[in-house]
C-alpha cells in the first residue's frame, strides 16, 4: 500500500505507460530515486544519466550508467560511440574490444596501460594483441596476468624466438615447454 497520494498517482500513470508524466510527477515531488528506478527498469540509460546528473551523483552510480550506455552502443555495433563510455566506466575489457574492432591499435596499447590488478582484463587484452600479431604487447599483457607460459607460447607461435628466450630468461622460466 502506497501512502503518498502523488506517488500512488505516479505508479498508476506508469501502469498506463505514460512514462513521461510519471517521471515528471516524481521529479516535481523530489522523488528522483523513483524516476531513476522507473527509467532503469525501462532500460532508458540516457534519461537515467540525465537524472543522475540532476542529483549530482558521483563515482559508482555514474560508472554504472556509463557502462550501461556503452553496452547499448556496443550491442548496436557502434563501437566508436561505445568506447568513450567504457573508458569513463573503467570497463577496460569492453573498451579494448571496441578499440580492437575499430582497428585502433594505438589506443588499444594505451588502454592496456590503464589495467591495474585485473588479471582477467590483462588476459583478454593479451588475446586481442595476439590475434592482431602484436607479440610484445601480448607478451606484456600475459605477464601482467601472471601467465608466463602463454607469453612464451605466443612468442613461439609468432616465430619470435629471440623475444621468447628474452622473456624466458628474464623470468628464469625452467618449465618443460614440450607441449608448445
Amino acid at each position: 500500500v502506497i501512502d503518498d497520494e502523488n506517488e500512488r498517482e505516479a505508479v498508476l500513470i506508469t501502469y498506463f505507460q505514460q512514462f513521461e508524466e510519471a517521471e515528471d510527477m516524481y521529479t516535481h515531488n523530489n522523488q528522483l530515486e523513483h524516476a531513476i528506478n522507473l527509467r532503469s527498469k525501462m532500460g532508458d540509460w540516457f534519461k537515467v544519466e540525465k537524472l543522475l546528473h540532476n542529483i549530482c551523483a558521483e563515482g559508482k552510480a555514474l560508472a554504472w550508467i556509463w557502462d550501461k550506455i556503452g553496452h547499448y552502443f556496443y550491442e548496436r555495433q557502434k563501437w566508436a560511440r561505445a568506447a568513450p563510455y567504457f573508458s569513463r566506466s573503467n570497463n577496460i575489457t569492453k573498451l579494448a574490444e571496441c578499440l580492437y574492432l575499430q582497428e585502433n591499435f594505438t589506443s588499444l596499447e594505451r588502454a592496456a596501460d590503464r589495467i591495474n590488478e585485473d588479471c582477467n582484463a590483462s588476459s583478454a587484452l593479451a588475446h586481442l594483441f595476439t590475434s592482431a600479431g602484436m607479440c610484445e604487447q601480448a607478451t606484456t599483457a600475459y605477464l601482467h596476468a601472471n601467465d608466463a607460459e602463454n607469453a612464451i607460447s605466443t612468442c613461439i607461435v609468432m616465430n619470435r624466438w629471440e623475444h621468447a628466450t628474452t622473456v624466458a630468461g628474464s623470468l628464469e622460466f625452467h618449465q618443460d615447454m614440450v607441449g608448445v
